[in-house]
């Protein structure tokens, strides 16, 4: 691991591995691969504040790419496990739902969802939002594999 991470580390990368390695001579070892891993995290490392706000914004600019829900709703949980301090219930609530509101799968969720009062009725949440999506995904899931059982029936 040591030699391959320092064979590819250019730039000024490769200089603060170099330097590292420097140091582990002199003090009589090798750089072991782990320590390199550590120089390269602290390098490309970026201040908590930058982190909560980029990753705000890259949870605003998930969307759905044609119709393809379930990439969309991976990437959001992607970017979502990924904030040092996720947003309130109700950004996200208000994040997810201009997200999806538009997707045809879930139009009757979606009018169910506009036809609630705001903080009396709970299917006016994120939560509703998010298990609407989810419940659409399992069902295209279960009637495609209906329908390829039935196409493996149909041995011609």
């Amino acid at each position: 691991l040591s030699a391959s991470l320092q064979k590819i580390a250019t730039g000024e990368l490769g200089r603060l591995v170099t330097h590292g390695a420097e140091e582990a001579l002199k003090a009589g070892r090798s750089l072991r691969g782990l320590e390199i891993l550590r120089i390269i995290v602290r390098y490309y490392q970026t201040n908590r504040t930058a982190d909560a706000v980029f990753q705000l914004r890259d949870l605003q600019s998930v969307q759905i790419r044609g119709k393809n829900i379930e990439g969309f709703q991976n990437s959001w949980n992607m970017v979502l496990a990924g904030i040092v301090k996720p947003p309130d219930e109700e950004l996200l609530e208000y994040i997810y739902y201009e997200a999806v509101k538009r997707f045809e799968g879930i139009q009757q969720d979606i009018a169910h969802y506009d036809r609630l009062e705001e903080g009396v009725d709970k299917d006016r949440s994120y939560s509703f939002l998010y298990k609407s999506v989810n419940r659409y995904l399992r069902r295209v899931r279960q009637q495609k594999t209906r329908d390829e059982i039935t196409n493996s029936l149909n041995i011609t």
